[in-house]
Protein backbone atom coordinates (compact mmCIF):
# COMPACT_ATOMS: atom_id res chain seq x y z
CA UNK A 1 0.00 0.00 0.00
CA UNK A 2 2.95 2.38 0.83
CA UNK A 3 4.53 1.72 -2.26
CA UNK A 4 1.28 2.67 -4.43
CA UNK A 5 1.20 5.73 -2.65
CA UNK A 6 4.68 6.61 -2.81
CA UNK A 7 4.22 6.00 -6.84
CA UNK A 8 1.44 7.42 -7.26
CA UNK A 9 3.00 10.81 -5.66
CA UNK A 10 6.01 10.48 -7.67
CA UNK A 11 3.39 10.13 -10.71
CA UNK A 12 1.73 13.14 -9.73
CA UNK A 13 4.91 14.99 -9.09
CA UNK A 14 6.08 14.58 -12.25
CA UNK A 15 2.88 15.62 -14.33
CA UNK A 16 2.92 18.67 -11.97
CA UNK A 17 6.58 19.08 -13.21
CA UNK A 18 5.57 18.83 -16.99
CA UNK A 19 2.59 21.52 -16.69
CA UNK A 20 4.82 23.58 -15.52
CA UNK A 21 7.50 23.07 -18.15
CA UNK A 22 5.18 23.40 -20.46
CA UNK A 23 3.38 26.62 -19.35
CA UNK A 24 6.53 28.41 -19.04
CA UNK A 25 7.62 27.00 -22.76
CA UNK A 26 4.52 28.58 -23.97
CA UNK A 27 5.19 31.82 -22.16
CA UNK A 28 8.74 31.89 -22.76
CA UNK A 29 7.67 31.49 -26.56
CA UNK A 30 4.99 34.64 -27.14
CA UNK A 31 6.72 37.04 -23.88
CA UNK A 32 7.74 39.78 -26.60
CA UNK A 33 3.71 40.43 -27.14
CA UNK A 34 2.31 41.42 -30.30
CA UNK A 35 4.44 44.83 -31.46
CA UNK A 36 7.26 42.14 -31.73
CA UNK A 37 5.19 40.65 -34.00
CA UNK A 38 4.42 43.77 -36.14
CA UNK A 39 7.87 44.98 -35.90
CA UNK A 40 9.10 41.99 -37.49
CA UNK A 41 6.51 41.57 -40.24
CA UNK A 42 6.99 45.58 -41.02
CA UNK A 43 10.87 44.83 -41.21
CA UNK A 44 10.18 41.60 -43.71
CA UNK A 45 7.30 43.36 -46.06
CA UNK A 46 9.90 46.79 -46.02
CA UNK A 47 12.76 44.35 -46.85
CA UNK A 48 11.11 42.39 -50.14
CA UNK A 49 8.97 45.82 -51.20
CA UNK A 50 12.57 48.28 -51.44
CA UNK A 51 15.18 45.41 -52.11
CA UNK A 52 14.06 43.31 -54.86
CA UNK A 53 13.28 45.76 -57.07
CA UNK A 54 16.80 47.61 -56.22
CA UNK A 55 18.69 44.08 -56.84
CA UNK A 56 16.72 43.02 -60.09
CA UNK A 57 18.11 46.23 -61.55
CA UNK A 58 21.64 46.32 -60.40
CA UNK A 59 21.96 42.20 -61.43
CA UNK A 60 19.96 43.52 -64.68
CA UNK A 61 22.50 46.09 -65.25
CA UNK A 62 25.77 43.60 -64.45
CA UNK A 63 24.46 40.94 -66.54
CA UNK A 64 23.56 43.35 -69.81
CA UNK A 65 26.87 45.38 -69.67
CA UNK A 66 28.82 44.93 -72.07
CA UNK A 67 31.73 45.47 -69.34
CA UNK A 68 34.27 43.16 -67.57
CA UNK A 69 30.95 42.15 -64.72
CA UNK A 70 32.13 42.89 -60.87
CA UNK A 71 32.08 39.63 -59.67
CA UNK A 72 31.95 40.52 -56.01
CA UNK A 73 28.71 42.98 -56.65
CA UNK A 74 26.98 40.86 -58.16
CA UNK A 75 27.58 38.07 -55.82
CA UNK A 76 26.38 40.28 -52.98
CA UNK A 77 23.57 41.08 -55.23
CA UNK A 78 22.86 37.55 -55.23
CA UNK A 79 23.05 37.22 -51.62
CA UNK A 80 21.12 39.67 -50.72
CA UNK A 81 18.42 38.27 -53.17
CA UNK A 82 18.31 35.40 -50.96
CA UNK A 83 18.27 37.43 -48.34
CA UNK A 84 14.91 39.07 -49.53
CA UNK A 85 13.41 35.69 -50.25
CA UNK A 86 14.18 34.50 -46.26
CA UNK A 87 12.36 37.28 -45.20
CA UNK A 88 9.47 37.16 -47.57
CA UNK A 89 9.44 33.00 -45.93
CA UNK A 90 9.80 34.34 -42.31
CA UNK A 91 6.66 36.41 -42.94
CA UNK A 92 5.05 33.37 -43.57
CA UNK A 93 5.84 31.57 -40.74
CA UNK A 94 5.64 34.51 -38.45
CA UNK A 95 1.91 34.72 -39.54
CA UNK A 96 1.12 31.06 -40.16
CA UNK A 97 3.55 28.81 -38.52
CA UNK A 98 5.01 30.06 -35.14
CA UNK A 99 7.12 26.96 -33.89
CA UNK A 100 9.58 27.92 -37.46
CA UNK A 101 9.60 31.35 -37.26
CA UNK A 102 11.89 31.77 -34.01
CA UNK A 103 14.80 29.67 -35.71
CA UNK A 104 14.47 30.74 -38.71
CA UNK A 105 14.85 34.58 -37.18
CA UNK A 106 18.32 33.31 -35.88
CA UNK A 107 19.05 32.21 -39.11
CA UNK A 108 18.24 35.47 -41.02
CA UNK A 109 20.40 37.00 -38.67
CA UNK A 110 23.25 35.07 -39.25
CA UNK A 111 22.98 34.81 -42.58
CA UNK A 112 23.35 38.59 -42.64
CA UNK A 113 25.30 39.72 -40.30
CA UNK A 114 27.94 37.40 -41.31
CA UNK A 115 27.89 36.96 -45.10
CA UNK A 116 27.15 40.83 -45.91
CA UNK A 117 29.96 42.37 -44.27
CA UNK A 118 32.05 39.92 -45.15
CA UNK A 119 31.31 40.37 -48.77
CA UNK A 120 32.03 44.20 -48.32
CA UNK A 121 35.40 43.32 -46.41
CA UNK A 122 36.46 41.57 -49.73
CA UNK A 123 34.92 44.52 -51.91
CA UNK A 124 37.15 46.93 -49.68
CA UNK A 125 40.11 44.64 -50.02
CA UNK A 126 40.29 44.49 -53.91
CA UNK A 127 39.86 48.43 -53.88
CA UNK A 128 42.22 48.78 -51.37
CA UNK A 129 44.99 46.72 -53.62
CA UNK A 130 43.56 48.51 -57.13
CA UNK A 131 44.20 52.29 -55.30
CA UNK A 132 47.28 51.91 -53.28
CA UNK A 133 49.16 48.87 -54.86
CA UNK A 134 48.27 48.71 -58.16
CA UNK A 135 51.42 47.03 -59.74
CA UNK A 136 50.07 44.10 -57.24
CA UNK A 137 46.34 44.32 -58.93
CA UNK A 138 47.33 42.12 -61.93
CA UNK A 139 47.91 38.97 -59.19
CA UNK A 140 44.69 39.51 -57.77
CA UNK A 141 43.05 38.60 -61.42
CA UNK A 142 45.47 36.14 -61.75
CA UNK A 143 44.57 33.83 -58.53
CA UNK A 144 40.94 34.63 -59.61
CA UNK A 145 40.76 36.78 -56.17
CA UNK A 146 36.68 37.56 -57.21
CA UNK A 147 35.98 33.84 -57.57
CA UNK A 148 37.62 32.53 -54.58
CA UNK A 149 36.09 35.09 -52.49
CA UNK A 150 32.35 34.76 -53.72
CA UNK A 151 32.53 31.17 -53.18
CA UNK A 152 34.20 31.57 -49.96
CA UNK A 153 31.07 33.63 -49.00
CA UNK A 154 28.47 30.94 -49.44
CA UNK A 155 30.97 28.09 -48.33
CA UNK A 156 31.08 30.05 -44.43
CA UNK A 157 27.76 31.83 -44.26
CA UNK A 158 25.67 29.38 -44.62
CA UNK A 159 26.74 26.28 -42.58
CA UNK A 160 27.47 29.10 -39.78
CA UNK A 161 24.75 30.59 -39.61
CA UNK A 162 22.89 26.98 -39.52
CA UNK A 163 24.78 25.81 -36.25
CA UNK A 164 24.29 29.14 -35.00
CA UNK A 165 20.64 29.18 -35.40
CA UNK A 166 20.24 25.85 -34.34
CA UNK A 167 22.96 24.91 -31.77
CA UNK A 168 20.19 25.48 -29.18
CA UNK A 169 18.62 21.91 -30.20
CA UNK A 170 21.82 19.87 -30.51
CA UNK A 171 24.28 21.70 -28.01
CA UNK A 172 22.29 24.07 -25.27
CA UNK A 173 25.05 24.43 -22.97
CA UNK A 174 27.43 26.03 -25.69
CA UNK A 175 24.99 27.89 -27.43
CA UNK A 176 24.18 31.05 -25.80
CA UNK A 177 27.89 31.60 -25.13
CA UNK A 178 28.57 30.43 -29.32
CA UNK A 179 25.67 32.72 -30.22
CA UNK A 180 26.50 36.00 -28.49
CA UNK A 181 30.76 35.85 -28.85
CA UNK A 182 31.66 34.06 -31.94
CA UNK A 183 29.24 36.71 -34.71
CA UNK A 184 29.78 39.90 -32.66
CA UNK A 185 34.05 38.73 -32.54
CA UNK A 186 33.78 38.09 -36.24
CA UNK A 187 31.56 40.81 -37.47
CA UNK A 188 33.84 43.46 -35.34
CA UNK A 189 36.91 41.79 -37.36
CA UNK A 190 35.76 42.66 -40.43
CA UNK A 191 34.35 45.96 -39.51
CA UNK A 192 37.79 46.90 -38.47
CA UNK A 193 39.32 45.67 -41.74
CA UNK A 194 36.54 47.63 -44.04
CA UNK A 195 37.34 50.87 -41.93
CA UNK A 196 41.04 50.39 -42.70
CA UNK A 197 40.87 49.89 -46.28
CA UNK A 198 38.52 52.88 -46.71
CA UNK A 199 40.35 54.94 -44.62
CA UNK A 200 43.96 54.10 -46.92
CA UNK A 201 41.93 54.48 -50.09
CA UNK A 202 40.49 57.88 -49.24
CA UNK A 203 43.77 59.12 -48.10
CA UNK A 204 45.77 58.04 -51.12
CA UNK A 205 42.88 59.32 -53.43
CA UNK A 206 42.84 62.77 -51.90
CA UNK A 207 46.21 63.46 -52.46
CA UNK A 208 46.73 66.17 -54.90
CA UNK A 209 47.60 64.51 -58.26
CA UNK A 210 50.46 65.51 -60.37
CA UNK A 211 50.60 68.95 -62.16
CA UNK A 212 47.67 69.72 -60.19
CA UNK A 213 45.24 67.58 -62.26
CA UNK A 214 41.75 67.11 -61.16
CA UNK A 215 40.43 63.78 -60.04
CA UNK A 216 40.18 61.41 -62.34
CA UNK A 217 36.66 60.44 -62.82
CA UNK A 218 37.41 56.51 -62.71
CA UNK A 219 38.82 57.29 -58.91
CA UNK A 220 35.94 60.07 -58.16
CA UNK A 221 33.96 57.01 -58.30
CA UNK A 222 35.79 55.09 -56.13
CA UNK A 223 36.36 57.62 -53.23
CA UNK A 224 32.79 57.98 -53.22
CA UNK A 225 32.01 54.10 -53.25
CA UNK A 226 34.42 53.90 -50.54
CA UNK A 227 32.24 56.32 -48.55
CA UNK A 228 29.46 54.58 -48.67
CA UNK A 229 31.15 51.26 -47.66
CA UNK A 230 32.46 53.28 -44.81
CA UNK A 231 29.43 54.61 -43.60
CA UNK A 232 27.35 51.50 -43.99
CA UNK A 233 30.32 49.67 -41.48
CA UNK A 234 29.76 52.20 -38.84
CA UNK A 235 26.28 53.47 -39.22
CA UNK A 236 24.58 49.70 -39.60
CA UNK A 237 27.09 47.06 -38.65
CA UNK A 238 28.53 48.54 -35.96
CA UNK A 239 25.47 49.29 -34.00
CA UNK A 240 24.82 45.25 -34.39
CA UNK A 241 27.98 44.71 -32.54
CA UNK A 242 26.72 47.17 -29.86
CA UNK A 243 23.32 46.27 -29.25
CA UNK A 244 24.41 42.57 -29.11
CA UNK A 245 26.70 42.79 -26.73
CA UNK A 246 25.18 45.06 -24.44
CA UNK A 247 21.86 43.03 -23.83
CA UNK A 248 23.90 39.64 -24.38
CA UNK A 249 22.87 39.20 -20.31
CA UNK A 250 19.39 39.64 -20.83
CA UNK A 251 18.07 36.87 -22.58
CA UNK A 252 14.12 38.51 -22.91
CA UNK A 253 15.84 42.06 -23.78
CA UNK A 254 18.27 40.00 -26.42
CA UNK A 255 15.04 37.86 -27.79
CA UNK A 256 12.35 41.13 -27.89
CA UNK A 257 14.41 44.05 -28.55
CA UNK A 258 18.24 43.48 -29.58
CA UNK A 259 17.48 40.83 -31.98
CA UNK A 260 14.77 42.84 -34.05
CA UNK A 261 16.04 45.95 -34.06
CA UNK A 262 20.00 44.05 -35.20
CA UNK A 263 17.27 42.37 -38.25
CA UNK A 264 16.35 45.97 -39.23
CA UNK A 265 19.69 47.47 -39.54
CA UNK A 266 20.72 44.93 -41.38
CA UNK A 267 17.91 44.74 -43.72
CA UNK A 268 18.10 48.30 -44.43
CA UNK A 269 21.71 48.39 -44.93
CA UNK A 270 21.49 45.01 -47.34
CA UNK A 271 19.15 47.93 -49.31
CA UNK A 272 21.09 51.01 -48.84
CA UNK A 273 24.19 49.09 -50.14
CA UNK A 274 22.33 48.39 -53.92
CA UNK A 275 21.50 51.56 -53.50
CA UNK A 276 24.69 53.32 -53.03
CA UNK A 277 26.31 51.12 -55.69
CA UNK A 278 23.95 52.04 -58.76
CA UNK A 279 24.36 55.98 -57.73
CA UNK A 280 28.44 55.42 -57.81
CA UNK A 281 28.27 53.66 -61.44
CA UNK A 282 26.29 56.41 -62.61
CA UNK A 283 23.99 53.30 -63.93
CA UNK A 284 21.14 54.70 -62.27
CA UNK A 285 21.45 58.19 -62.97
CA UNK A 286 22.38 57.42 -66.84
CA UNK A 287 18.67 55.46 -66.84
CA UNK A 288 16.41 58.29 -65.59
CA UNK A 289 18.21 61.01 -68.04
CA UNK A 290 18.00 58.73 -70.76
CA UNK A 291 13.99 58.22 -69.34
CA UNK A 292 13.47 61.67 -69.16
CA UNK A 293 15.09 62.68 -72.44
CA UNK A 294 12.73 59.81 -73.79
CA UNK A 295 9.24 61.77 -72.27
CA UNK A 296 10.55 65.38 -73.26
CA UNK A 297 10.81 64.31 -77.06
CA UNK A 298 7.74 62.47 -76.94
CA UNK A 299 6.31 65.90 -75.18
CA UNK A 300 7.70 68.26 -78.02
CA UNK A 301 6.09 65.65 -80.86
CA UNK A 302 2.80 66.53 -79.30
CA UNK A 303 2.94 69.87 -79.64
CA UNK A 304 0.43 71.60 -82.11
CA UNK A 305 3.37 73.11 -84.21
CA UNK A 306 4.93 70.11 -84.39
CA UNK A 307 2.44 68.19 -85.68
Amino acid sequence: MSQFVSNYNSGQMEGFFQNISVNLTAVKSDHCGVDLSVFLSLTDIFTVLFGQPIIAALLWICLTSRKTPDVLNCNLAVFHNVLYWMCFLHFLTHNFKLEMQAALLKFIVMYAQIGSPMSLMFICVQRYVAVVYPTSYTLLKKYRYSEVCSASVWILTVPAAYFLAFASTVHPSIANDVLTSAPCALMLLMIAMMVRSSICIVRTLKNPAAGGEKLHPAKRKAFVAMRAMFSIAIFFYLPVVVIQKSTDDEDQVYDCLATPVCLFLLSVASVVHPLFYLFTQGKWRKKTRRAEKTQSQKSQTNLPGNQ
